[in-house]
This record gives C-alpha cells, structure tokens and sequence, in this order.
C-alpha cells in the first residue's frame, strides 16, 4: 500500500526559484525508474542541513542534485531584491496595468495594501515584484 507523500520548503530567506529546482528535481527522482543510490530522504537531509547560507553579496552557493543545478545568493540590502523574469509575467497575467499602478501607487503612499489569492505561490511572486518594483524609494 502505498502513501501520500509532500514535501515542502519554509524557510526565512526567499530563495524561490532555487526551492522550485530543488522540489522539482526531488519529484523526479521520487518517480525515476531507476534505483537511487541513496535513499530519498539522504537527499532531502543534505538539502536541509548541508547547504550552506550564503553570506549577503559576497558568496554564490550551487547545489547540485543528480543533473540540476541550484543557485543560492543573497542580495546585500543596497541591492533590489532578486525576481525572476517568469514573475514578472506572472504579475501581468494575474493583474491588469490598472491594477498594478494602483497597487504601486498605494505602496508608495505607505498605505496598506492586503493580496489575497488562492495560489499561494503566486502571491509570493507578486508581492516579491512590488518589494523589488520599490526598491529605489
């Protein structure tokens, strides 16, 4: 008999599309054909403890996990944060221009502003542009 399995990053530092290829590339092993040579949870223990932290700026951590290649860098706070070009797009489909401005200009009166979404993924991606589209000010 067989059981659900999920398994699922949390963790302080936004690493997203790191944790996505991580995620990702542990599904496919999860469903290889091939026998692994360690067992799955050997891989998630060395994801989890043996990565190190990058320090801010200076330092680019890569992890290899069978044939991908995970990126780890953190930004130093002069720095915009770091967004994907995939979030972008995905801001745009969610919201219209309209929208967007009117988010923006909020922000930028420091009024608060409440995201809600059933796509909790995709909220992340949206409010990660807003952090990064106010970088400057």
């Amino acid at each position: 008999m067989r059981s659900i399995k999920a398994i699922c990053i949390l963790s302080h530092y936004s690493f997203n599309a790191a944790f996505k290829d991580i995620l990702c590339q542990l599904y496919r092993m999860h469903l290889s054909t091939s026998r692994l040579n360690l067992p799955l949870e050997r891989y998630i223990i060395n994801v989890v403890e043996e990565i190190p932290l990058p320090d801010e700026g200076k330092l680019l951590v890569q992890h290899e996990l069978k044939d991908k290649t995970a990126s780890f860098y953190r930004p130093v706070d002069q720095n915009p944060p770091i967004i994907e070009e995939s979030d972008v797009e995905n801001l745009f489909k969610c919201l219209s221009v309209e929208n967007i401005i009117e988010i923006f200009s909020y922000l930028l009166l420091e009024r608060k502003v409440l995201i809600i979404s059933e796509h909790k993924s995709l909220m992340t991606q949206v409010i990660n542009c807003f952090n990064s589209f106010l970088f400057p000010f």
